[in-house]
Order: C-alpha cells, then structure tokens, then sequence
C-alpha cells in the first residue's frame, strides 16, 4: 500500500490521532515500509480496562456472527463481504490482537481483514489457509505485537 516508510508511518500515525488524540511517541517502526503502536491494542484500548472488555466483547459477538453466516459458505469472497467480517475490520488497528489470536487458535479467513487494517500481506505468495497463517503470526511476531 505505501512504498515510503515516512509515508506510511504517517498513515498509521494519523490512524492512532484519529481514534485517540496519542502523540507519536507511542509508536515505533519496525522493519522496513512498516510502522505500528507500540501497544497491543493500538493507542487508544489498554488490556484490562472497560473500553477493552466492550472491544472484546463486541469482536467476539462479531466473529460468532461471522462464522455462524459462513458456516457452510464454500465462496471465500462472500465470506469476506459478510456484514460482520466488515464490521470487524471497522473496528481498525485496536482489533489486531484479537484477530491475531483468531488466527493463533486455526480461526477462518482473518488475513483479508488483517491486509485492510494494516496495509500489509505478509501471506503473499503462500498456497492455502494455514501457511498464510502461519505467514501472518510470523509478521506480527517480528512486529512486536502481542495477542489478546
């Protein structure tokens, strides 16, 4: 999505102003052409508050909504359209975690949503469900970023 570092830590830069007012001293940038909170759940939601409880709860209500619609789809692109998988990725870079750990415990199709929030593909090139899993658990553990 972006080939200018700078460029690209200014996207995710304005990301975390967007959602949270935070200053650019919570972020770090991390390999090459990326740039991502230093949190787990992005500037604005801290694990064991309120707010992330409501965040979690609303992804998982989102996620069973999901996967009960796709429960016997075969298309991968309607199980991306689904009114819920769009929702989720609406919830933006807080959900990271909560979808990485989706994809930890061998949940469906996360990485379309984990490419829109971040602007990433690290699955690039791979042949089926579980090495671009694997490929996206690899990134975020080069990234730092820690799961739900």
């Amino acid at each position: 999505m972006y080939q200018d570092i700078s460029a690209k830590q200014h996207y995710w830069r304005q990301q975390s102003l967007n959602r949270a007012g935070s200053e650019p001293s919570q972020w770090v940038t991390g390999a090459p052409n990326t740039s991502l909170p230093t949190s787990s759940l992005g500037a604005d939601i801290e694990c064991g508050t309120d707010a992330f409880s409501r965040l979690r709860k609303q992804f998982h209500e989102l996620a069973q909504q999901w996967e009960e619609e796709v429960a016997l789809e075969s298309s991968s692109s309607v199980m991306l359209q689904s009114y819920p998988y769009l929702r989720i990725i609406g919830l933006g870079p807080q959900a990271i975690p909560l979808i990485l750990d989706q994809m930890k415990q061998g949940g469906l199709h996360w990485g379309a949503a984990m490419s829109a929030i971040t602007g990433e593909d690290p699955a690039t090139g791979t042949d089926n469900l579980r090495d671009a899993t694997k490929a996206w658990l690899d990134w975020a553990e080069h990234e730092g970023l820690t799961f739900a």
